[in-house]
């Protein structure tokens, strides 16, 4: 083969090098795109509150796995019921349902009714709602003085009642609808913003194996930084080709 020959030989692999270098680049620069999205949405995620709003796409809700419950244990509290579900509390009022976050490990205990009160008491705090189940007031269990009388508005009497443990006082929610409604309403409370954009940051959001993808990606991006640094460092030491 003639030195031409090599020449035009090596141009072509040279070329060819080039455009799978340009193909994969291009591949690589969605990858980065959406790391410089949702690294900016992560940094800035108190602000945007994103650790505050949840998803509500029933196909996104589908694809994190999440699951309805065919049974759910309720108290009967003077015709009203309070349900939990996880960190979930669920005040059933006729055909109306609201939802209430309880503090990490609480769990329901027992709840009552009296004077368009709802008292709920739960394992670290006594709860008080209106008939429209917006919070009044809490108090830490460890801070109760039953020597001083009324605990907001129960006697001493009806508090301790209120604390006794009762097993029978669950029952199983059997209304249909309601339980539709309380799974709704469950289900779009379980995936924040927050958590959507940190699993798509880090390629979770796609499949089990998506970290993994994402690190080979980061290695290929590593690559082509090197591979476009000593290309064009062979570029510029040729000027014959530099300029072509």
């Amino acid at each position: 083969m003639s030195p031409y020959q090599k020449k035009q030989l090596q141009k072509k692999r040279n070329n060819i090098v080039r455009k799978w270098h340009r193909r994969v680049g291009m591949t690589a620069m969605i990858f980065l795109i959406n790391l410089a999205v949702t690294g900016i949405l992560l940094n800035h995620y108190e602000a945007l509150s994103l650790h505050k709003k949840y998803i509500q796409s029933d196909w996104l809700i589908s694809w994190y796995g999440v699951q309805s419950v065919d049974e759910i244990n309720c108290i009967n509290a003077s015709h009203n019921y309070f349900c939990q579900l996880d960190d979930k509390i669920y005040f059933k009022n006729g055909d109306s349902i609201s939802s209430f976050t309880s503090e990490e490990s609480d769990q329901l205990f027992n709840a009552t009714g009296k004077d368009e009160i709802n008292y709920m008491l739960t394992t670290n705090s006594l709860y008080l709602f209106n008939a429209k189940f917006q919070l009044i007031d809490q108090i830490s269990r460890q801070s109760i003085d039953l020597s001083q009388g009324d605990i907001e508005g129960l006697t001493t009497e009806e508090f301790n009642l209120l604390a006794e443990p009762n097993e029978d006082q669950f029952k199983l929610l059997s209304d249909p609808q309601a339980i539709d409604s309380i799974n709704q309403l469950h289900k779009r409370s379980q995936i924040t913003h927050l958590k959507f954009v940190q699993d798509l940051h880090s390629g979770q959001l796609f499949f089990s194996g998506g970290t993994l993808v994402s690190d080979l990606m980061a290695i290929i991006i590593i690559l082509l930084g090197i591979s476009g640094i000593v290309s064009w460092q062979k570029r510029i030491n040729r000027p014959d080709e530099c300029c072509k």
